[in-house]
């Protein structure tokens, strides 16, 4: 809600709101598993908004920001519960790779710019759309621990 948006805005902005948020990766291990913390978290002290148009349409704008955010976490979470790997060292070395393979930078940046910042509502429908999609297809990956095993198995299950 907007009460959760605590932060200033700059003098100088391009935008009438931001929702900042962070995607935090730990990782720990437990001799036969790696357990994986990888969560979405939603900084309310660096978001902010322009009280005179904090409108029900641009919070859902933002909220989909940080809808889009969760979308490429669970597409990490499921990247790294592929690994079917034995050492926790190699698994690091993998999940570093992840990171850098699953970026959401340009997702962001098309998601604004097609939408023209909540301004264009017909392309705003169509990344709610296509949001919830996304959503639904990763739910399987929606809970943010988890443990991998480290050792081979055909028959491991997976998340």
């Amino acid at each position: 809600e907007w009460a959760d948006f605590k932060g200033t805005a700059p003098w100088v902005r391009t935008a009438d709101a931001n929702a900042h948020f962070v995607i935090g990766f730990t990782e720990s291990d437990l001799r036969d598993s790696v357990e994986i913390n990888l969560s979405t978290y939603f900084i309310k002290d660096s978001s902010w908004v322009i009280n005179s148009v904090n409108s029900p349409y641009l919070l859902n704008h933002e909220l989909r920001h940080f809808d889009l955010a969760e979308v490429y976490a669970r597409k990490y979470r499921k990247y790294l519960s592929d690994w079917d790997g034995n050492n926790a060292i190699l698994f690091s070395l993998y999940a570093d790779y992840g990171r850098k393979i699953n970026k959401m930078d340009s997702a962001e940046t098309r998601y604004d710019k097609e939408t023209n910042h909540s301004l264009n509502h017909s392309a705003q429908e169509k990344w709610n759309r296509e949001i919830d999609s996304l959503l639904e297809a990763y739910s399987a990956y929606d809970k943010p621990v988890f443990r991998i095993p480290l050792h081979h198995s055909g028959n491991r299950k997976k998340y």
